[in-house]
């Protein structure tokens, strides 16, 4: 039975050598695979965390669009209440000015007539003083009948 036995320890060697080597090449694979798995699970938990990043960035920006909004509806409501109080104001300014201008008008008015009366008062002074002095011309020659015709005929012959 010795003689059935190989005896040759090379071959032995060589049947060990490509059967570890293919053990070497397998341990080699399983050692990528995992190196492969780990990666691809680090991978897994960055996607992970990229994308549960993601989602708050998205709910992020819904709040901040929602507030956007809400700002603009209140900007918008304080315009239109700034409109309607300018509004208010220039109307009330118009009144005003409608009211200054009315009594504009009726000092101008009451300027013209007191003016017209004033000037009809001197009017009526000035034909008060014109009939007095023709009066009193009147009476001075009725005093001064006979020495006024002289003077007179002097008057006018010396013109």
């Amino acid at each position: 039975m010795a003689a059935s036995k190989p005896t040759n320890p090379q071959k032995s060697e060589r049947e060990l050598s490509p059967k570890s080597r293919h053990i070497k090449y397998l341990e080699d694979k399983v050692l990528k695979v995992r190196k492969l798995v780990n990666e691809e699970d680090e991978e897994t938990e960055q996607q992970s965390d990229l994308q549960a990043r993601l989602e708050v960035l998205r709910a992020e920006n819904e709040q901040l669009k929602a507030d956007h909004d809400n700002d603009i509806m209140e900007l918008q409501q304080r315009q239109n209440e700034s409109l309607v109080e300018l509004k208010d104001i220039l109307q009330h300014i118009t009144r005003l000015s409608r009211a200054q201008q009315d009594r504009q008008k009726d000092e101008f008015t009451a300027a013209q007539q007191i003016a017209a009366e004033t000037q009809l008062r001197q009017l009526d002074e000035l034909q008060t003083l014109t009939e007095e002095n023709k009066q009193l011309k009147q009476t001075l020659s009725a005093l001064l009948p006979q020495q006024q015709q002289p003077a007179d005929e002097q008057h006018q012959h010396g013109e």
